[in-house]
């Protein structure tokens, strides 16, 4: 019996995958299912010859945007199966998707939108909020990019930017306790990661000295999440929703549909749940 072949969609910096996405094809190869990885904007390759392509680590997206946009079309256009969906992965490329959140009823964190933020716009946000620092961050970016803090009485440093920004409050939170990364496969809950920035820092990211641990969701982030995947046209087969327990609730920072890190390491049934739901997806209905 002929495996069936789906491609593991990446970025060049990561063309052998990352650890935990070579334990989801170990576990994929286990249920009879060869998964690949491909370069996303590498030109050579043949998606016509997979039965489906799983969005995974395709980490500089944002730096090539438009192209990545089109790379989607052509997708589309072959009739390939793409997980997640680009009826998903379009909106949630860029994090206006959290002001269509806030107005469902999602807790968020408060944010300033900026288009082509100056230091008078800057400032005139910081005093808005009473802010006296906070963090700037474009609305098309990944893994911390073009990610600052900002004091108000350090704008004279800030030049003239382009297109949509997001300015956030400084979270004390996160310092003190961490951000919560919720991790969904098809629609069900599969496990919570804790996120750490290292001493005097607001990244959380590995790169940056950020440390993840496992840890169980706290009380209130569960029901706030499954909210959130309710109001998607179609259920995700991998979410990470991320966010920062505060004033006594979840609030969220982040859904991210494209290429998260899912921390399989971190919990030992993840990936064979999730080469289950990849194997579920492949079969005929």
């Amino acid at each position: 019996m002929t495996k069936a072949l789906i491609a593991f969609v990446t970025c060049n910096k990561l063309a052998e995958l990352t650890p935990d996405d070579q334990l989801a094809v170990r576990a994929l190869d286990a249920l009879g299912v060869q998964a690949v990885p491909e370069i996303w904007n590498d030109s050579k390759v043949e998606w016509g010859k997979y039965d489906a392509l799983i969005l995974r680590s395709t980490w500089d997206y944002y730096l090539h945007y438009d192209e990545f946009m089109q790379w989607l079309e052509t997708i589309e256009t072959l009739a390939l199966p793409l997980f997640n969906e680009p009826s998903l992965v379009r909106p949630n490329s860029n994090k206006r998707y959290l002001r269509s959140l806030s107005k469902l009823g999602i807790a968020c964190i408060e944010t300033e939108w900026l288009e082509n933020p100056t230091a008078s716009s800057i400032q005139t946000a910081l005093e808005n909020q009473n802010w006296s620092a906070a963090v700037l961050k474009p609305a098309v970016s990944a893994g911390a990019f073009q990610t600052t803090v900002i004091h108000s009485n350090q704008l004279e440093a800030i030049k003239n930017l382009t297109g949509t920004w997001l300015l956030q409050p400084m979270l004390d939170e996160i310092q003190r306790d961490g951000e919560w990364s919720l991790i969904y496969i098809d629609g069900h809950f599969s496990h919570c990661v804790l996120k750490k920035p290292k001493q005097n820092d607001f990244r959380v990211q590995e790169e940056y000295g950020g440390i993840a641990s496992a840890a169980f969701s706290p009380s209130t982030s569960r029901q706030s999440a499954e909210k959130i995947l309710a109001s998607f046209a179609s259920t995700p087969l991998y979410a990470r929703i991320d966010g920062v327990m505060r004033k006594q609730e979840f609030q969220l920072m982040e859904v991210e549909l494209i290429e998260p890190s899912l921390f399989f390491h971190l919990a030992p049934q993840a990936a064979d749940t999730f080469a289950r739901a990849i194997l579920k997806r492949l079969l005929p209905r």
